[in-house]
């Protein structure tokens, strides 16, 4: 209970203040472009895009601005959520009650993602009523995509929070937005193929040192883009193979792995 209630607190919060004016001009911004994406007459080189071809792009656009946001949004409200409740004013109501340190942590963290999540999920509410509107079609696996790389926001919570309790706020933040631009490159098998085992039909063959490296960037790297282009994958309703359902596996093991060092440096520090 108390959990829920620090969590809901803290979602009131977040949209009360002024990162509710950013995601405004952001969902207009998005408005704009899957506006134009929807149900449009798209052509390139010549060639012009079919309805379903049109709808594709529409909903793989979409998917990722929204994911991709609502990535930024986690990182951005991440950086303070250990000390956040010693800096707004609930220091008073949270130690005037009987409640564990962990419910604290906890309810912080749950209430990142909650908002988080909240923000990505809006603008597939948005991607979706303009392609009622303009396609009269419902993008039904776009919420399956969101819902599975809402595991992405849990991670990019749990990898910034962990960073925050030992680095200043923005050097955490800066270093979470990092690490999911530098995860992009470890999401694309080829690429990993052609690092490690070198491109061998054209001759080209990595130094060792390079293929070993490689291979522990490769292995090492939080799947935060990972989970997030094996979920883009649903809206052509493909089928995952062992590596979508282990990338998945590896984000979730991060998740719960970050979230323990976190309470482990928690515990440690004076209220």
């Amino acid at each position: 209970m108390t959990v829920w209630l620090v969590a809901w607190e803290y979602f009131k919060r977040a949209f009360a203040s002024r990162t509710l004016v950013v995601f405004g001009v952001v969902g207009v911004l998005f408005l704009i472009v899957v506006g134009c994406l929807f149900g449009a007459q798209l052509q390139s080189g010549g060639r012009v895009y079919g309805a379903e071809e049109q709808l594709g792009i529409a909903r793989a656009a979409s998917y990722h601005i929204a994911v991709g946001w609502g990535i930024l949004y986690a990182v951005m409200l991440a950086m303070g959520a250990a000390s956040r409740p010693l800096d707004d004013g609930r220091a008073q109501f949270l130690l005037s009650k009987p409640v564990r340190r962990s419910h604290v942590l906890l309810g912080q963290l749950l209430g990142v993602f909650l908002t988080a999540l909240a923000a990505a999920a809006a603008l597939a509410a948005l991607a979706s009523a303009v392609s009622l509107l303009r396609a009269h079609v419902f993008p039904g696996t776009l919420w399956l995509a969101v819902a599975v790389a809402s595991l992405s926001l849990a991670l990019a919570v749990a990898l910034v929070a962990f960073f925050s309790m030992f680095l200043p706020r923005v050097v955490a933040g800066m270093l979470g937005i990092i690490i999911y631009l530098a995860s992009f490159p470890a999401a694309i098998g080829a690429l990993r193929d052609f690092m490690t085992g070198g491109y061998k039909e054209a001759g080209l063959q990595f130094p060792w040192y390079v293929r070993w490296g490689a291979e522990v960037y490769f292995a090492a790297a939080p799947p935060i883009a990972g989970v997030q282009l094996r979920a883009a994958e649903l809206l052509k309703a493909q089928r995952w193979d062992v590596d979508g359902w282990l990338t998945v596996a590896t984000a979730a093991v991060y998740v719960v792995l970050f979230f323990v060092a976190t309470w482990a440096l928690y515990a440690r520090r004076d209220v």
